[in-house]
């Protein structure tokens, strides 16, 4: 193999250029079972200079230099460049030509070179294929020949491509590389080993297609022919044609060009399942190298949330300024991925108007598309928070941030007192408590949808009036049916930009408690206060009415609310409350939560009247005694076992007294009742149907 360079090079450096790439010849012997590594680097003309040059020189930095000390025997890596062109005619400027660039560059790595790449440092020519055409058929077709030679070569048993935009962030990652490759001989554990995509997903819509094909910056083993048998399947599934002018290089689909996803994409198709379950252990996944497509990223922040990565793929580090910061500015306003000619017009809005990032950020924000976004009720948590901070750079404020305003009302609203919200299924836990938390210094607003709520409407207006999402709907409301994930999510989307939410400060949650679980991603203080069972809307079969509701699911679901309320617990600005002594024993029993004693209330729904007892009937209580369910027939409670002796003992004691006291139903004595209409009686026999009920605390 022809040497070049051998007047201004070391000889130790071993820089060589081959066209017919002889790379057996340069290696020497080596033992069969020697891990022999070569780093392919593939560049382009256009970026020796941006790209090539700057990475390579990263190297020399003992920060990020490939290897501790010089390979032990038996593992030997070389640096291969790879090149599409005529290195000694292709020009860099007015008169460098490649070749004299990288005879530079091979000079300035002798400290890397001479520790770390004993095999020497090479140059291979490719060829594009005339017929390349689209904009990943270059690089796929430049991969896709690499790999070949490189196999053909017999000089090495394992490839890790390493484009131009893949940089080390921790030193002595050719070790970790030569690691992996040296218990991998013979292919036994891997053809590939790479990364699949660590970035935002808006870029292809990653998160939507399901996309985890690993990226081509990997560690291939070429020593196993089933790799080859692959590539050549992969090739054929995956034809020339209108996405691509090379085989093998795309699937045609969105966001899918190049080798690497069509790779991918072959081992997913269900046609290919009898053959790919016997080799999809091949292709492995690994945090060594991470690919972070075009992200930006801290290598400080990076190496402490990876601590086994050494190499990261990403285009960021390459862009200019101005391209990130509207890039980013476009994801974070519009939740979509802009493309190159969006971002290569608003950079040069920035630079043309000299603005600043809030600036452009504003000019967004007064857009057609966020427009829409506010009439649908979604505007850009970025535009409002540049509403707050600087209202002088909307000339349509008032449309812009409208919001804004509206949470500025709010938040002026009382701004000395707390605010606290419920969105009950019933009206009376929280009307009894109302005149407690008034007189804590606390505002109190119901959201209750139940036909109960107009009976507490003079003393407590607590019925819906703005409640989004959530409804009663035949009781499916108490277990947020018929799909709960979805219902908590919409609930949120509903509600995450709401100007009133900005205002709260606790929602508590009684009846049932376990709806608190929709307010648990808004960093609210939740007060969490159960006035029936825990398991109440969850795993309540129990209660004759919700059993049309318990599905296979609900004793996951109860499990869920448990997990869900010590969650709530461990943070002390959350409340977990009980109305009776049994409820915080029975709180304690399922969840191993000691919850605070607080008796409800219900002191200030009297009108205050005293009257005397004007009559002899004894009244059946409370309103509500279930007596005569499921058919609601009133003769039907009266034969009720409880009913009949009570009936019974009274008419012994007519019998021997000769007079006894009359017993009527309250919920047939009175269709509507204040207080003072109570105490007329001489007494109430309650026959209740929970632990504790409201009506008890009430008389």
């Amino acid at each position: 193999m022809q040497e070049l360079f051998p007047r201004r090079m070391p000889s130790r450096l071993a820089l060589a250029l081959t066209l017919t790439f002889a790379l057996a010849l340069s290696v020497g012997a080596t033992s069969a079972d020697a891990t022999r590594l070569a780093v392919a680097v593939p560049f382009h003309v256009s970026q020796i200079r941006s790209k090539l040059i700057p990475g390579l020189r990263r190297w020399k930095d003992e920060a990020f230099f490939p290897c501790k000390e010089f390979p032990a025997v038996g593992r030997e890596a070389s640096l291969v460049l790879v090149y599409a062109g005529h290195s000694d005619q292709d020009l860099i400027g007015d008169d460098l030509t490649v070749k004299q660039a990288l005879e530079d560059l091979a000079t300035e790595l002798e400290p890397v070179s001479a520790r770390c790449f004993p095999g020497g440092l090479h140059l291979m020519r490719t060829e594009v294929p005339i017929e390349a055409t689209h904009p990943a058929d270059a690089p796929c077709s430049i991969f896709q020949a690499m790999l070949q030679r490189l196999r053909e070569s017999s000089a090495y048993d394992h490839v890790f491509q390493m484009e131009t935009d893949v940089l080390p962030v921790r030193n002595y990652w050719l070790d970790a590389l030569l690691d992996e490759a040296s218990v991998n001989t013979g292919c036994k554990r891997f053809w590939q080993l790479g990364s699949m995509s660590h970035c935002q997903p808006l870029q292809d819509n990653l998160d939507q297609r399901f996309d985890m094909h690993i990226n081509g910056n990997s560690l291939w083993c070429l020593r196993d022919p089933g790799l080859w048998n692959y590539m050549d399947r992969v090739k054929s599934f995956y034809p020339a044609g209108d996405h691509s002018a090379v085989s093998g290089c795309g699937t045609s689909r969105f966001g899918e060009a190049g080798m690497d996803h069509s790779l991918y994409r072959f081992r997913r198709d269900p046609s290919n399942w009898e053959y790919i379950k016997k080799i999809w252990h091949k292709f492995q996944y690994t945090q060594l190298v991470l690919n972070k497509c075009e992200d930006s990223y801290s290598i400080a922040e990076l190496r402490t949330e990876h601590p086994e990565t050494f190499l990261v793929h990403s285009k960021a580090p390459f862009l200019p300024e101005d391209i990130l910061m509207a890039r980013d500015l476009v994801t974070q306003i519009f939740s979509r991925w802009p493309q190159s000619a969006e971002q290569h017009r608003l950079a040069s809005m920035l630079t043309t108007n000299r603005w600043s990032k809030d600036q452009l950020a504003a000019y967004l924000c007064e857009s057609e598309e966020h427009i829409r976004m506010i009439q649908n009720k979604n505007p850009s948590p970025t535009c409002q928070q540049l509403c707050d901070t600087s209202p002088h750079l909307f000339p349509q404020y008032d449309t812009v941030c409208e919001l804004s305003v509206l949470k500025k009302r709010w938040l002026n609203w009382e701004p000395d007192k707390a605010y606290v919200w419920t969105t009950d299924l019933h009206s009376g836990p929280m009307a009894c408590n109302v005149p407690v938390l008034n007189d804590a210094g606390a505002l109190v607003h119901g959201e209750i949808d139940f036909g109960n709520c107009a009976y507490t409407r003079k003393y407590q207006p607590l019925c819906k009036d703005r409640l989004k999402v959530l409804e009663y709907d035949e009781w499916r409301g108490f277990s947020l049916d018929p799909c709960p994930n979805y219902l908590r999510q919409a609930f949120f989307e509903a509600y995450k930009n709401d100007p009133e939410f900005e205002r709260v400060d606790a929602f508590v949650c009684s009846h049932p408690a376990a709806n608190c679980e929709l307010y648990m991603p808004f960093n609210r203080s939740l007060i969490v206060y159960p006035t029936t069972r825990l398991e109440f809307g969850r795993d309540d079969d129990a209660v004759d009415w919700r059993q049309p509701y318990i599905t296979l699911r609900s004793k996951a679901r109860w499990a869920e609310w448990v997990q869900n309320i010590q969650r709530i617990a461990a943070n002390p600005i959350n409340i977990i409350a009980a109305n009776s002594k049994y409820e915080v024993e029975y709180i304690k029993y399922h969840t191993g939560i000691k919850a605070q004693y607080l008796p409800s209330w219900c002191g200030d729904k009297t009108d205050n009247k005293v009257v005397e007892p004007s009559n002899n009937k004894v009244l059946l209580g409370p309103y509500r005694d279930n007596l005569d369910y499921p058919r609601f027939d009133e003769e039907e409670a009266w034969k009720h076992p409880i009913m009949t002796t009570m009936l019974d003992a009274a008419q012994e004691w007519k019998e021997a007294r000769g007079s006894a006291p009359e017993f009527v139903r309250l919920r047939q004595h009175y269709k509507h009742y204040e207080f003072s209409d109570l105490q007329s009686h001489p007494c109430i026999v309650i026959i209740p149907y929970s632990a504790l009920i409201l009506s008890l605390i009430h008389i």
